[in-house]
């Protein structure tokens, strides 16, 4: 992104000389501004000082240097990487970001979580079968802005259903049908019943 430095035009001027920390720079420039990011990245000094003199035309003096302004350097974090759920220990991790001091989880799109690591145990939150969504940003400090967040990582949880117990199976005739009955296991919403063979469908 262009970073404009920007002044008054002067009448009877030849062109702008630019003072950068103290330093007089050698281009004349001819318009009332001028694009400063490749100053910046010349130096690492965090901040720079920028003052501007008029260069007369024949006949006029330079005038003198106008106020001092100043420009200090601030960096983005880098955007999160790599965000991973492990079910075997309900840890969330990702990559970690360089100069961030700490990262901030939105679970589940509405709770706000922060820790200084790059995981995040979730044991106490994840307890129950369902689709889980999170999002990581690093979060920087006075020199550095706080990244973007990662991107949406989601997660279901699921559970293997317990096999119906046999002791609860129990079989009556009924008008010369025969109906089978048995307990339900939590969560179970239909059923598959195979008799010699044949799968039958039980909704």
């Amino acid at each position: 992104t262009d970073k404009m430095l920007a002044w008054t035009k002067i009448d009877n001027s030849a062109g702008y000389i630019l003072r950068i920390n103290g330093v007089e720079q050698k281009d004349i420039i001819k318009s009332e501004s001028v694009d400063i990011s490749s100053y910046l990245m010349q130096t690492n000094d965090k901040t720079l000082t920028f003052s501007v003199k008029a260069v007369g035309k024949e006949f006029y003096y330079d005038s003198e240097y106008s106020n001092t302004v100043s420009y200090t350097k601030t960096y983005t974090l880098s955007k999160v990487q790599n965000v991973a759920f492990n079910n075997l220990n309900n840890m969330l991790s990702w990559n970690k970001v360089a100069n961030a001091i700490s990262y901030e989880i939105i679970f589940n799109e509405n709770k706000v979580l922060t820790t200084t690591s790059t995981n995040f145990d979730f044991s106490t939150y994840i307890t129950d079968v369902g689709i889980y969504k999170f999002k990581v940003r690093a979060i920087g400090n006075d020199d550095y802005k706080t990244g973007e967040y990662s991107e949406q990582y989601i997660f279901t949880k699921t559970k293997k259903l317990a096999s119906v117990r046999e002791d609860s199976i129990n079989w009556t005739i009924e008008d010369e049908r025969v109906r089978i009955s048995w307990a339900k296991p939590e969560g179970a919403e239909n059923y598959y019943v195979v008799i010699n063979g044949t799968v039958f469908n039980d909704s």
